[in-house]
């Protein structure tokens, strides 16, 4: 499983921005960064857009969802 954090964030502001943090579990069990692995989209480009290296930076207000993806596995977070 994935884990995005944080898993909600709030940006106030034009250009207001935040780094999102991946991290997946090794078939030891162990957590491991895999945020440079993960592919990132924003479902509504209208209100934030964010980088391949995972920076989310507000366009204008209101609520969008950021996908995340490594190797196939899915997170969501969720942009206000």
């Amino acid at each position: 499983a994935l884990a995005i954090d944080p898993p909600e964030i709030s940006l106030r502001g034009p250009s207001a921005r935040m780094t999102l943090l991946v991290t997946g579990k090794t078939a030891a069990g162990e957590l491991r960064d895999v945020s440079r692995e993960a592919k990132f989209r924003v479902v509504d480009g209208t209100r934030a857009a964010v980088s391949d290296a995972g920076v989310i930076t507000a366009r204008q207000n209101g609520e969008t969802f950021v996908e995340v993806t490594v190797a196939g596995r899915d997170g969501p977070l969720t942009h206000r």
